[in-house]
């Protein structure tokens, strides 16, 4: 994948950035007056590729038989013969602000950490994602239930393929991710043996109820009122696709991350969620890093979480 991060006055000289599945992004100098191209600088030159896994990419189809791109990363040795444990990773999705990323063919470090540790690795693109909105009608760019539904099926399409343990899947998320991971936890608890929740929102109603007294201050709370619709119209809904409702039908332990210094609204969302799993008599555990909102970007920060998430996996699948 190439692209282009800079370009002179004269359109003439060209900063790209370079990366594929095994290779994370390094920079190029293209001179076009000189037809040349040269290597500039690479982000992570410590990190040998012929270590890491290769991502392949499959089709899985939707409630509706729509087909959607899903990639997968195996670890050295993954054969049907030799069926590895698999972690569904959900991309972040929409956040607040409507920005929607999406998973490609290329270099995610998330991914490569897992693989390295023995881990399959799956990364669905659900309804919603760019580039898959031509196939549903707007209403389902906002419907997180129907979203939920397509991640299950991304799953099970994947373990037909005999390369993972059906007894030893779990799913992870960040933001969004982490809201898809916990509706995995309750809606599918024959499906996954252990979630993991980061940074998430998990209650729409109450990110909702909050961001109301922003009215006038934050965009968000209008786009996603308009969106989705009021909670007082869609009761129905709004339960319907707010995972910590369903508790009780979890079986599968949960950890949870969280930046201290996120904005309030998604530390609450975190200690809410920490209440109604201990109320319920779900196992958990969470960890809390300090100088951290959305994400863990400190290195010591984020060696803990990982070391954390690491120890999870191995304890619960």
């Amino acid at each position: 994948m190439v692209d282009i991060v800079s370009v002179d006055d004269a359109t003439n000289v060209f900063v790209l950035a370079v990366h594929d599945d095994r290779s994370p992004v390094s920079y190029h100098i293209a001179n076009l007056e000189k037809r040349s191209v040269g290597p500039l600088k690479t982000s992570r030159p410590w990190l040998d590729s012929k270590r890491l896994s290769r991502v392949s990419m499959f089709k899985f189809k939707t409630a509706e038989g729509h087909k959607l791109d899903a990639f997968l990363t195996l670890p050295a040795g993954t054969s049907a013969d030799n069926p590895v444990p698999l972690v569904v990773l959900p991309h972040s999705g929409v956040s607040l602000w409507g920005n929607r990323p999406k998973d490609v063919h290329g270099y995610n470090e998330v991914a490569q950490f897992l693989a390295s540790r023995g881990y399959g690795v799956l990364q669905p693109n659900y309804r919603g994602t760019p580039g898959t909105n031509w196939m549903f009608p707007e209403a389902d760019q906002w419907d997180w239930s129907k979203m939920h539904d397509d991640v299950s099926r991304a799953t099970r399409a994947a373990l037909k393929t005999k390369l993972f343990d059906p007894a030893r899947v779990a799913i992870m998320g960040d933001g969004m991710g982490a809201y898809l991971a916990l509706s995995g936890g309750v809606h599918e608890a024959d499906l996954y043996s252990c979630v993991v929740g980061m940074n998430g929102f998990y209650d729409w109603g109450q990110v909702m109820r909050a961001l109301q007294y922003d009215i006038h201050s934050n965009a968000a709370y209008s786009r996603l009122d308009f969106k989705m619709g009021s909670e007082n119209d869609n009761e129905a809904k709004f339960r319907r696709m707010t995972p910590t409702n369903f508790i009780d039908q979890m079986r599968a332990p949960m950890l949870v991350t969280q930046g201290r210094d996120s904005p309030e609204l998604t530390r609450l969302e975190s200690r809410r969620l920490l209440g109604e799993l201990n109320k319920a008599g779900v196992k958990h555990d969470s960890i809390f890093t300090d100088r951290e909102g959305w994400g863990e970007f400190d290195l010591e920060n984020r060696l803990q979480v990982f070391e954390k998430i690491e120890a999870f996996l191995a304890d619960n699948m």
